[in-house]
């Protein structure tokens, strides 16, 4: 596997991003670089990093799914927005002058968080929000200060109330038990230049099995390619 292959072609062409058959990113979580408290909400800042493919399996259907780490570097080509496990708001800023195209956005997976881009009022520079559970971004009041939203994303309106109620009927079974499924939402943003965004949505639904040689299993769920504009 060619690690810089896979994340550079979408310098040429960044509306692959939103092609499954191209492959799913789905980013490692990590740190922050810093965090602190915005009333009492813990709020934890990415930046720039270098990401790296460490890992490829294989979606139902022969589809490629990329696992990424990403480590702080101010040369880096990218930008990271963690998430926090114990809940809180992970962002970082980019800046909307002299980027150049193909530059990805990366943050780990969403199962119920949201996902927002801000764009400064004066400054240029967008804001983006990894939200935890999407119910901390509205208690912080000095981090979005200055910005107005842009455009937004939850995991839960990605998965329908049907298909997890399915589930968890499942998961409740004695071998869901031991063999449970879940599903994440993997949602990248890719810059394609004149101030237009591409944003990768896939939902992954995923097996575990009770058995340690049996690999998981992996099954393409929502699949959608949104966008938006400065």
């Amino acid at each position: 596997m060619c690690t810089k292959e896979v994340l550079s072609k979408y310098e040429t062409n960044p509306q692959l991003i939103c092609s499954p058959q191209e492959g799913i990113i789905q980013v490692n979580p990590s740190n922050g670089s810093t965090t602190t408290k915005d009333l009492d909400v813990k709020v934890s800042e990415g930046g720039k990093v270098t990401a790296q493919v460490v890992k490829k399996s294989d979606v139902e259907g022969g589809l490629p799914l990329y696992h990424v780490d990403c480590k702080y570097n101010d040369a880096g080509a990218s930008y990271y927005y963690p998430w926090l496990k114990d809940g809180g708001v992970g962002y970082c800023c980019v800046p909307t002058t002299q980027l150049p195209k193909g530059t990805l956005v990366l943050t780990p997976p969403m199962n119920g968080c949201v996902m927002k881009v801000y764009l400064h009022d004066r400054d240029a520079k967008l804001l983006f929000c990894h939200d935890a559970d999407g119910k901390y971004l509205s208690k912080v009041k000095t981090l979005t200060q200055g910005y107005k939203e842009l455009f937004s994303i939850s995991s839960k309106d990605l998965v329908t109330e049907e298909k997890q109620q399915e589930l968890e009927k499942y998961n409740s079974t004695e071998y869901g038990q031991l063999n449970p499924k879940y599903w994440m939402a993997n949602i990248q943003a890719c810059y394609a230049g004149n101030n237009k965004w591409y944003v990768q949505v896939n939902v992954v639904m995923i097996t575990k099995h009770f058995e340690p040689k049996k690999p998981e299993e992996l099954e393409l769920g929502t699949t959608k390619c949104k966008s938006f504009s400065i």
